[in-house]
């Protein structure tokens, strides 16, 4: 028997947004849950013939290396939540606040997805990469990005995508506080190299990418090209095309497939696959996923 299969979850998966749309709060939460279990299979490559309990599989998952308070926080409040919906013990129905908080704790979840990849893969080694990243929703985006700058603090990749995922999710505001408490370490990062695009005219119109030191672009270190990079975006909440995963699907569809036989790249590409499961149409207009 093998490992862990996405596709062999494909009909649960979609079965399971299927109840967080259109079903009460108490069945919401429950789907919430048994999708964490089906994360967890995926962390513990775990096949389906396995049996497997959230609250025993917590010191599996710690003794594999996955002990990041952030992750635990979410996945206590998603088994917690989701236990009292299943269960009798409490009359009381959830209420809708109880649904979203553990909405906001499942984008963690796929938060730290994403982080362990770009733990394996160095974030910004990919072009390509990066611009499928970007086809997630804004707020996984920026929670990601901001645990993996803790990790990797030179990463200048990480901190030039971190303030545009921040104005995309928050504000401008936000990412302009951001910028400010990281100044010193933004400051001693002097060699940052950003992707230019040339346009070229031929049969068709094409482009070339190229690295540009952001010396030649007149910075002296990522603070303030950072803020010159939030400046220029400002008012990019004002046209986002995508907030949420119901928004997001066409566009990854269409755009967030990278090209490429590499490991770094099918390993990607199954992520997204993954994380994209299930999403048509998830939410009503309705629902508010505020994190």
């Amino acid at each position: 028997m093998t490992g862990f299969s996405s596709e062999e979850y494909e009909v649960q998966i979609n079965a399971i947004f299927q109840r967080i749309r259109e079903e009460h709060n108490d069945s919401k939460l429950a789907a919430i849950r048994k999708y964490l279990e089906i994360v967890v299979r995926r962390l513990m490559d775990y096949s389906s013939s396995r049996a497997l309990n959230l609250g025993t599989e917590k010191d599996h998952l710690k003794s594999k290396g996955y002990t990041e308070k952030w992750f635990w926080n979410a996945y206590d409040k998603i088994q917690k939540n989701g236990n009292v919906a299943v269960h009798t013990q409490s009359a009381i129905t959830a209420d809708s606040n109880v649904v979203s908080d553990c909405l906001n704790a499942l984008y963690t979840i796929y938060s730290y997805l994403f982080y362990l990849y770009f733990r394996k893969y160095q974030f910004g080694s990919n072009k390509d990469v990066m611009s499928g990243f970007s086809r997630l929703p804004p707020i996984i985006r920026l929670i990601t990005l901001e645990k993996l700058f803790v990790d990797y603090p030179q990463n200048g990749y990480i901190a030039e995508k971190l303030v545009l995922a921040s104005i995309k999710a928050k504000s401008y505001d936000y990412a302009l506080q951001w910028i400010e408490k990281n100044r010193a370490q933004l400051s001693s990062i002097p060699n940052h190299c950003v992707w230019a695009r040339e346009e070229k005219e031929g049969q068709h119109i094409y482009y070339i990418y190229y690295y540009v030191p952001i010396s030649l672009l007149g910075f002296k270190s990522m603070y303030p090209f950072c803020l010159h990079k939030a400046e220029c975006n400002k008012n990019l909440t004002e046209q986002i095309m995508y907030h949420n995963f119901d928004e997001a699907v066409n566009y990854y569809r269409k755009f967030g497939i990278v090209k490429g036989d590499t490991a770094e790249v099918q390993e990607f590409n199954d992520l997204m696959k993954f994380t994209f499961m299930g999403k048509d149409k998830i939410y009503s207009e309705s629902t508010v996923i505020s994190v």
